[in-house]
């Protein structure tokens, strides 16, 4: 304040006192209106912080609810991935079952291969063996068929040399020829057919076997082995026996089982060639 304000004898003058005052209080009017403008800018920095915060407020509430969302989401996709790890773990379960399933179905079907090339096997020893059967019928359906024509050979023959008792065996002899006849067409169809037969006929060959035992010619056997198709057999002559004893005829089985008496085969001779032949035929039938 020295040198601010003159000195009087009584104090400082007036004059100089208020000047003072008056430039303090333009000073503090001065401060005060900065003060004032700076107070204002305070409070519109402050709105606008206010407004800004409120947006940031608002921001932050949006980022919360977002954040909320995707730890929702996080938490289902969590949830997802564990289920879709359980589905994983159980489909790799499932495909190592389906491994091990294939591979018994692979050890099934190397096991049915080789059932299947057995069976082929057996396939073809059946093949090969039926095609034997299939000829041994073949053979005994000519020998059969030579027997048939042999026996109507012989029936003729006899039928010329039975004079004396035509009338009587007549019926037989017509009886005869049409057993005969059933007995080549059942031959022909089946084989089984024709064992039946070749059984009946067997029981008429054992006939002439007893009765030709009379005559002095001795039956020529062939060998044991597979028989071949006999040749054609030449015409006998006719041979003229005499008439045996009727009580010491033996029957005869024709075809059905009945039993006759026919003493047209009393008086034949009996061919080696198809006694062979039955020998074989009956060998045959016992290895069936």
């Amino acid at each position: 304040m020295d040198g601010q304000f003159r000195s009087a004898v009584m104090g400082f003058h007036k004059k100089d006192v208020i000047t003072y005052l008056e430039k303090l209080n333009d000073q503090n009017d001065a401060m005060k209106a900065q003060l004032l403008e700076r107070i204002d800018a305070l409070d519109g920095e402050k709105q606008q912080l206010v407004e800004e915060n409120a947006v940031i407020h608002d921001r932050l509430t949006s980022l919360d609810d977002m954040l909320t969302q995707q730890k929702q989401k996080t938490k289902e996709l969590g949830d997802k991935v564990i289920l879709l790890s359980s589905q994983v773990n159980q489909q790799r379960d499932k495909l190592g079952q389906q491994d091990r399933d294939l591979q018994q179905v692979q050890g099934e079907r190397d096991e049915l291969t080789a059932m299947v090339h057995q069976y082929e096997d057996k396939l073809k020893d059946y093949e090969e063996k039926e095609f034997e059967i299939s000829t041994a019928l073949v053979d005994a359906k000519i020998m059969a068929g030579n027997l048939v024509r042999q026996g109507r050979e012989q029936a003729e023959q006899q039928r010329r040399q039975i004079l004396a008792g035509i009338e009587v065996l007549g019926g037989e002899m017509l009886s005869f020829q049409q057993e005969l006849g059933q007995i080549s067409q059942t031959v022909s169809d089946t084989a089984s057919e024709l064992q039946r037969r070749l059984d009946a006929m067997g029981d008429t060959i054992q006939l002439y076997r007893d009765r030709l035992q009379q005559l002095d010619a001795a039956p020529a056997p062939l060998p044991e082995s597979a028989p071949a198709p006999a040749a054609e057999p030449a015409p006998s002559q006719p041979v003229v026996a005499p008439q045996p004893n009727r009580e010491n005829v033996r029957p005869a089985a024709p075809y059905g089982g009945q039993v006759r008496h026919n003493r047209m085969y009393t008086s034949v001779k009996k061919q080696p060639p198809a006694s062979g032949l039955l020998r074989s035929i009956g060998r045959m039938l016992q290895k069936k």
